[in-house]
């Protein structure tokens, strides 16, 4: 069993995180099965299991926690025992990110400021005119500006798009 700790904070109350991590392994030269690796995510703080991923036949595990509160975690990548071990140790590769990114709209004049933070990228800013389901959310907006390292749109406070998410494709 190997372990990685680690602090998920921001220092902003109540914040939410997500988590992903993804191991990988490679079958042995001239082997047939695979050695069995999981990945687990406890709390550190009670032990409680949070995520897992098992796989009996697969050489990949991963774990997305949309929601994670603040607090210490501890991933582990667990290694099988027994009769059906293909080596006694095992290379992977693991990779993680435990992220917050928030959205933040002000008014300034007859615009809309909406920034989110450039680290974590790749998020998308969608607006929608209402949110009476099915919400039809909208990806035309002005690109970015990019500026003391938070993303920045200006809409015109007119403009019927009234409601913002950030969106990951």
């Amino acid at each position: 069993m190997n372990h990685y700790y680690f602090n998920v904070t921001n220092g902003i109350e109540n914040a939410g995180f997500t988590a992903t991590a993804t191991l990988v392994w490679n079958r042995h030269q001239n082997k047939t099965g695979i050695n069995n690796l999981d990945l687990f995510l406890y709390n550190a703080t009670n032990s409680n299991l949070v995520a897992c991923s098992t796989s009996l036949v697969d050489n990949v595990e991963h774990i997305f926690v949309p929601n994670l509160a603040q607090g210490r975690y501890d991933l582990q990548v667990w290694k099988a025992g027994g009769s059906g071990i293909v080596s006694a140790s095992e290379s992977y590769a693991l990779a993680w990110e435990f992220f917050s990114t928030s959205l933040n709209a002000l008014k300034s004049g007859t615009n809309i400021s909406v920034s989110w933070p450039a680290y974590p990228d790749g998020f998308v800013l969608q607006t929608a005119t209402n949110l009476v389901p099915p919400v039809a959310w909208r990806t035309n907006n002005p690109a970015p500006v990019v500026t003391n390292n938070q993303n920045i749109v200006l809409l015109n406070s007119t403009n019927a798009a009234q409601f913002f998410r950030l969106w990951r494709p």
